[in-house]
């Protein structure tokens, strides 16, 4: 298994654990208007950056949706931020 294989593997499990942890603080028909954490916003853009673009991101936002609408919404723009942050990076790797 190739090193990239191994990270996008890892930030994967890790999205999962990270969301699955969340919803499990929160009781069952509520949900929770507060917004992300800087550490919560790190690791969203960490995890965008090093994961699967598009995994990472729907498993933040759909994980998060219903009971966290708020930071749901702003995983979700800060995945789509990312997406051209990871092409930039590309672009400066591939020309190294």
């Amino acid at each position: 298994m190739e090193i990239f294989q191994i990270i996008v593997f890892t930030s994967t499990i890790v999205t999962i654990i990270y969301v699955v942890l969340l919803n499990k603080k929160i009781q069952k028909g509520n949900t929770s208007n507060e917004l992300l954490s800087t550490k919560e916003k790190i690791l969203t853009i960490i995890l965008g950056i090093v994961g699967p673009l598009v995994n990472v991101n729907l498993i933040m936002y759909y994980g998060l949706r219903k009971k966290y609408p708020e930071k749901a919404k702003l995983a979700n723009k800060l995945g789509w931020i990312t997406i051209p942050l990871v092409f930039v990076i590309n672009v400066i790797l591939a020309t190294i």
